[in-house]
Parts: C-alpha cells; sequence; structure tokens
C-alpha cells in the first residue's frame, strides 16, 4: 500500500479530476464513496483504485486483503482525504471505478428511459426501481443528470452495479434500437387520457420518464406507442417524476405476477 501525503500528487489529482463529468466520460471511470459502496464495488469486479484515511486503514486493516495487480491502495492523511470527497462526513473510504462495457439484451426485460432528469436523487431512485422491479436496462438521453454524478450513485445504494446503464446513445439511437427490437415506448404524460393501471402492462415495454419541470419533450410524444397518465384527485399538477416512474413499474409487476399465478392455476 503506497502512502500519500500531498494533493500535489499525480494519482490524487486524476481523482479528483474524475468529479467533473467531462473526465469521468473521457477515462471511463467514476469515484464511489463509503464502505458499503466500495464493497459492492469490489463484488462488481471492476475496481482500480483505493483510497483511505489513515485513521480509517488502522481500524479496517481487513481492507488490506484488496491489493491485487489491478486494484492498488492508497493511504492518505485524514484532512488530504477530505478533499477527495464529495461528502460533509466522509467515512474513510472511496474506490476509482471503471465503466463495465455490457451487451444488452434489451428485450430481454421493461427498459428505463431517463430523458431530461436533472435530480440526482430522482435518477438515483429510477435506477434502484429499475433493479427492484427486474428492468434490463436504463438508459438516458443527452440533457440528463451524469448517472455517475457523486449523489446519483449515493442515491442509487449500490444499484447502479446491478443493471446495465447505457448513457452514450442519442435519443434518435435509442428509439430505432427500441423498435428494431419490438419494444413498445410507454410515455408517462399528464395529458394522456389512458390512466397507467387500464393498460396492459404485461408485454415488455421501454417507460419514458420526463424532465422534472416541463415533462417529456414533444419528440418523445411524438414516437411513443402509448401514453398513460397517473390520476390524481388532490390539488396537485404533477408527481416527483421517480414516484412516477416507480408507480408504473410496480404496476407492471403487479400485473405480470397476476398473469403468471393464472398459467400456475390454469
Amino acid at each position: 500500500m503506497e502512502k500519500i501525503f500531498s494533493l500535489s500528487n499525480n494519482r490524487l489529482k486524476e481523482i479528483r479530476a474524475l468529479s467533473k463529468r467531462k473526465y469521468r466520460q473521457k477515462n471511463g471511470l467514476f469515484v464511489v464513496e463509503g464502505q458499503r459502496m466500495v464493497e459492492d464495488a469490489i463484488e462488481f469486479g471492476q475496481v482500480r483504485v483505493i483510497v483511505m484515511s489513515d485513521s480509517y486503514t488502522s481500524a479496517h486493516s481487513d481492507m488490506l486483503q484488496f491489493e491485487t495487480s489491478e486494484i492498488q491502495l492508497l493511504e492518505v492523511p485524514e484532512k488530504l482525504f477530505a478533499a477527495l470527497t464529495d461528502t460533509e462526513t466522509p467515512q474513510g473510504i472511496l474506490a476509482v471505478v471503471k465503466k463495465k462495457q455490457t451487451e444488452v439484451i434489451l428485450n430481454s426485460g421493461n427498459v428505463v428511459i431517463a430523458d431530461g432528469i436533472q435530480d440526482p436523487g430522482n435518477m438515483g431512485t429510477l435506477i434502484r426501481t429499475a433493479v427492484a422491479s427486474g428492468c434490463c436496462a436504463v438508459m438516458t438521453t443527452e440533457g440528463t443528470v451524469d448517472v455517475y454524478n457523486p449523489k446519483v450513485l449515493r442515491s442509487t445504494m449500490g444499484a447502479i452495479f446491478n443493471i446495465p446503464v447505457i448513457d452514450s446513445w442519442t435519443f434518435a439511437q435509442i428509439m430505432t434500437r427500441l423498435k428494431e427490437q419490438g419494444i413498445k415506448v410507454l410515455v408517462a404524460d399528464v395529458g394522456a387520457e389512458e390512466a397507467y393501471y387500464d393498460v396492459d402492462l404485461t408485454e415488455l415495454f421501454a417507460l419514458v420518464v420526463g424532465n422534472e419541470n416541463q415533462g417529456p419533450r414533444e419528440e418523445t410524444i411524438a414516437v411513443a406507442d402509448k401514453l398513460i397518465n397517473i390520476p390524481m384527485i388532490g390539488k396537485i399538477d404533477s408527481l416527483n417524476a421517480a414516484v412516477a416512474g416507480s408507480i408504473v413499474l410496480y404496476e407492471a409487476l403487479r400485473q405480470r405476477n397476476k398473469e403468471r399465478n393464472k398459467e400456475g392455476q390454469a
């Protein structure tokens, strides 16, 4: 394990640069913080560097076992570690992780498309819900918050490691691929006439969740196979984007489970 005592160290400069989206995209790397996220990242299998504060190392000597030819361990003073993190009260450990390039079979489950989502918490919640409801992928369009933003990563609670994320395709590329594979595109829109629970959601679909303030773009509505709404009886204009997406995904799960139960009883 290498001990570093200055922020001018080139390795630390590279890690600090990953706080910016352009460097994450350029290098195909991102940073996760906290013991649980680092453990999930190690299981994910793409960790390249683990940085620990000196006090963390003293209390967690078991982490030394993870130093390999592929994973480098670095130790820094506690005050220096604080300069590397995005959190106000860091736990004393972070990891640099390489994005995993995977071939996604889009027709193996539902797909969530974040179309202009800006809030990191919403993005992280959508990813968590996509994993929990059995989706096969999350896709993001241009103008959507970076899924490897530290705040998004924390919000996913490790779910980012359990589902493929496609964040490099254009909107046109996404729609072309979905159409080629015969996947219907559903768009949640407050102006739609049909309620989500009146729609057959037992077949695979791609759910587009639009921007928190503006909703789905006209371009998105134009290519939708089905527009659905979530009825609201209270005095409110719209739901939180992540909540809306979650409601639809779990209704789809409910409908599929109901169909399977019918088949099992036949």
